[in-house]
């Protein structure tokens, strides 16, 4: 019969959490906290800046879906499609602000100098 051993289990999770945070300590240790700031922050600055022009674009287009399928149905749920549209539109609005802004403020968070060239301090 096949009984399993929880305490077993979980001391060779524990072991091999152990083992790993050893390992990777030793890979992110070869940096110093200023440098793996930065290449975190040149990271998100590059997949943000990929990524939410894209989604931004997606929700002005659901927002005007959602908003002209509100117009067939009935007065409440044509409220609820417009306050859901609206919400839609003011994220992509916000998501096309923060793009535009995001560059701007990595190369000040870097340098302090908004002269310089952003594509050097945003993985793009």
């Amino acid at each position: 019969m096949f009984v399993l051993d929880i305490n077993k289990i979980f001391k060779q999770i524990k072991f091999l959490v152990l083992i790993l945070s050893l390992f990777f300590g030793l890979i992110f240790g070869a940096e110093s906290g200023s440098e793996r700031l930065q290449n975190s922050l040149k990271t998100i600055c590059g997949q943000l800046y990929n990524l939410l022009p894209p989604v931004a674009i997606l929700l002005v287009v659901a927002g005007a879906v959602v908003y002209g399928i509100g117009q067939f149905a009935g007065a409440e749920m044509r409220a609820k499609s417009t306050s859901w549209a609206t919400a839609m539109i003011i994220g992509a609005l916000f998501a096309f602000i923060l793009v535009l802004f995001l560059p701007g403020v990595i190369v000040a968070l870097f340098t302090g100098d908004q002269n310089q060239n952003w594509t050097d301090y945003c993985s793009v």
